[in-house]
């Protein structure tokens, strides 16, 4: 697998050279394209100006609106000018090319129609942590076109350090393995964290971390380390156990509990997007 088709959602937030770079940087690699989704905060305001009644809003807050879009416009096409012009040479001109797809507001944001067409999702965490973590990006992407999302909060040359991934053996955590695959296979090592405490006796022989070294290793990923441990369920023990190995990049399944339950309880997937500022985040649904 690789990443030819790309999708990313900015904002205007501090992290959207970023994730533009580290996007951009996948694509090139795969010979592919990225998708710009502009999505400013105020845009919507802009919207509520083409209806004919106005909807109420005053003036200021519409031209604040169409100034916001303008200026996030054009910051972004400096970036994208900043980031196809420093192409290694010998790399195809229009590998990683960068284009615009659509303008939303990122309070109605709606990844329905670009999401099935998109091998991976990059966000910033900074966007995606403002988006919230049932945002239309997350409910788009993840759950429903169960398109990965790579979270960016690191530099981009820490998704070439070490990898780590979060294994119970789920559906989620195993697609989530295949779709990192190209990152997995670039990584300088991969360690498997596995918090056996808290899987129940029916899960721990699919859970079991020989068998993911086994087909790690089938794809070529050969520098392969295990650690099992109580507490590497909770996203505390993950991030703490993960950058003790120099991982810069964390693979995990997204959402396995009930909307209802992570909205009550909280969750490890949106704790680990507020809480995993050092980590690169890649989850699957």
């Amino acid at each position: 697998m690789s990443y030819a088709s790309i999708l990313t959602v900015l904002t205007g937030a501090d992290d959207d050279a970023l994730t533009l770079a580290s996007a951009a940087e996948l694509a090139r690699t795969a010979h592919g394209q990225v998708s710009v989704v502009l999505a400013p905060p105020l845009a919507m305001f802009g919207n509520a100006a083409q209806d004919p009644n106005g909807l109420g809003v005053p003036p200021a807050s519409r031209e604040a609106a169409q100034n916001a879009q303008a200026e996030l416009r054009r910051g972004v096409e400096a970036m994208a000018r900043e980031v196809t012009g420093q192409s290694s040479p010998g790399v195809e001109s229009d590998a990683g090319r960068i284009v615009f797809v659509e303008e939303q507001s990122a309070h109605a944001l709606d990844l329905s129609a670009l999401a099935p067409f998109a091998d991976l999702v990059v966000v910033g965490r900074m966007t995606l942590q403002a988006l919230g973590s049932w945002s239309g990006l997350m409910t788009d992407a993840l759950l429903r076109a169960q398109v990965p999302v790579l979270v960016i909060s690191g530099a981009r040359g820490e998704l070439g350090l070490g990898a780590a991934i979060a294994w119970n053996g789920s559906p989620a955590a195993a697609r989530a393995v295949r779709a990192a695959m190209p990152l997995l296979k670039a990584a300088t090592r991969v360690v498997i964290l596995q918090d056996p405490a808290h899987l129940r006796a029916s899960e721990r022989v699919i859970a079991a971390p020989e068998r993911l070294v086994a087909y790690l290793r089938r794809h070529g990923v050969s520098e392969i380390e295990v650690e099992s441990r109580d507490g590497l369920s909770r996203y505390d023990g993950l991030v703490r156990q993960a950058r003790s190995w120099d991982a810069g990049l964390l693979v995990a399944g997204a959402f396995e509990h009930s909307r209802l339950r992570e909205d009550v309880l909280g969750g490890v997937t949106k704790s680990l997007i507020v809480h995993g500022r050092t980590l690169n985040l890649f989850l699957a649904h």
